[in-house]
């Protein structure tokens, strides 16, 4: 395997193992709709299709995993008018239905939700507006939130005396008029109600109305057993939270090895396919010389050596015939020998 394909396929597992075999995240459309009479926790909150929201990490802001549809109900839950985020027995139980045609639930427009139509809804907001005297019947503020410190204290008085109206009509909506509503507002407004702090404003109306027995806030054997029941319930909720995170893991893990196994195959097969592309071209074979070049080779050497051998042969008799006539025994005769 080449060093490229090492590299990549070292890559591949690299990347794999730093992203801890993460899966893209999805990114989906939600609507977050706040409820307020002090902060309502652990309320049911609902659309008209009767599709239920969840608390955002317990707080009083509640999640459709879409775009509701209005008006928006809530039932139970309880009302944190301590503002201390715990249920403690300064706090009261949400007893009637809370409605809003808007993402922000409270008093004022459980009011005017009564209406259906959406022009008509306005007039009763200009109706708040005219007795709150607020120049020009602008209904701005009143379409937010009691908590919203940058809204007048008026707004505050205004969501209290419809809670206070609510409560003395035993919780019937329709029951209530922008003359009752009207006495309330004065009353609180020109009270001891008058604080920059607008908890306290609401802390005294609860006492007022606790006082002529429209309300009950919470004792102590209630909150023991709230208390027990959500730590019971928060057991559980850890419980299937860890299964639920293994069961991810393990099937991200899962797909991300899959996923790594068919990325290696591709590239092992790219890599076959680029060296049978880059094999390069053959080239004519060099033969030996044929048999019968060898032989006419061999006998040409050997036809050669013959003449020299030849050569060399008739060179040494010519030398022994001129060493025989130097000797002067040519044409002598032979002597007899003597007697």
């Amino acid at each position: 395997m080449k060093n490229s394909t090492k590299i990549a396929i070292s890559l591949v597992v690299g990347t794999l193992l730093l992203s801890g075999c993460s899966t893209e995240e999805t990114v989906s459309e939600y609507t977050d709709v706040t409820v307020e009479r002090g902060a309502v926790y652990d309320a049911n909150v609902r659309d008209s299709n009767g599709t239920f929201a969840k608390s955002v990490d317990g707080t009083n802001v509640y999640r459709f995993s879409n775009t509701p549809a209005y008006p928006i109900f809530v039932t139970d839950g309880w009302i944190d008018v301590d503002a201390d985020k715990q249920k403690t027995v300064r706090d009261v139980p949400l007893d009637f239905i809370m409605k809003s045609y808007s993402n922000i639930v409270t008093p004022i427009t459980t009011y005017t939700a009564q209406e259906t139509n959406e022009t008509k809804r306005e007039q009763k907001l200009e109706e708040l507006a005219e007795i709150m005297n607020i120049p020009n019947n602008d209904t701005t503020y009143l379409k937010t939130l009691p908590s919203d410190s940058n809204i007048p204290q008026t707004i505050v008085y205004m969501q209290n005396s419809i809670y206070k109206t609510i409560k003395e009509n035993n919780n019937i909506i329709s029951l209530l008029n922008t003359d009752t509503i009207e006495s309330n507002y004065n009353a609180i407004q020109n009270s001891v109600y008058e604080s920059n702090d607008y908890m306290a404003v609401e802390k005294q109306v609860m006492l007022d109305l606790e006082a002529s027995g429209d309300i009950k806030f919470f004792v102590q054997s209630e909150i023991d057993a709230y208390n027990e029941q959500l730590s019971s319930s928060q057991e559980v909720a850890n419980e299937d939270e860890d299964k639920s995170i293994l069961d991810t893991v393990v099937d991200t893990v899962e797909d991300g090895v899959s996923d790594l196994g068919d990325t290696i195959s591709n590239i092992i097969s790219d890599d076959e396919e680029e060296k049978e592309d880059s094999t390069p071209p053959s080239m004519p074979s060099m033969t030996s010389p044929s048999t019968a070049e060898t032989t006419v080779i061999v006998e040409s050497n050997a036809s050669s050596s013959s003449t020299t051998s030849e050569t060399s042969s008739s060179s040494e008799s010519s030398e022994a015939s001129s060493s025989s006539i130097s000797s002067g025994s040519i044409g002598m005769p032979p002597q007899l020998p003597v007697s």
